[in-house]
């Protein structure tokens, strides 16, 4: 009886034993996927870290080519401007040739 009873319980034990197992072959997996998740994490975080880096270098030469634009409108602005008035004073240059040429005429 004793032998019986001490057969059983080693039996009992090597199923313990061959659970236990293949929870721990569970776990370990589980543990290999988790590990796998996170390096995908951080490979994405790092790529998202990446595109905002080269994002905000884009917002900056734009913001530049923005301010270089300006500037060169104003420019522009400045130099029609010149050639307005220089318009202008063509007019009246031409006005009074037009008077000289006309009183040259009359004399």
């Amino acid at each position: 009886h004793s032998a019986h009873t001490t057969r059983d319980n080693i039996q009992a034990a090597v199923g313990v034993i061959a659970a236990n197992s293949d929870l721990s072959g569970q776990a370990g997996r589980s543990l290999e996927d988790i590990l796998s998740d996170a390096q995908g994490a951080t490979d994405r975080g790092q790529a998202i870290a990446a595109a905002a880096k080269q994002q905000s270098v884009a917002s900056m030469e734009i913001h530049a080519a923005i301010g270089s634009t300006s500037e060169t409108s104003g420019e522009l602005s400045a130099s029609m401007n010149h050639a307005a008035a220089a318009v202008t004073a063509l007019v009246d240059l031409s006005v009074k040739l037009r008077q000289v040429i006309d009183s040259i005429r009359t004399a």
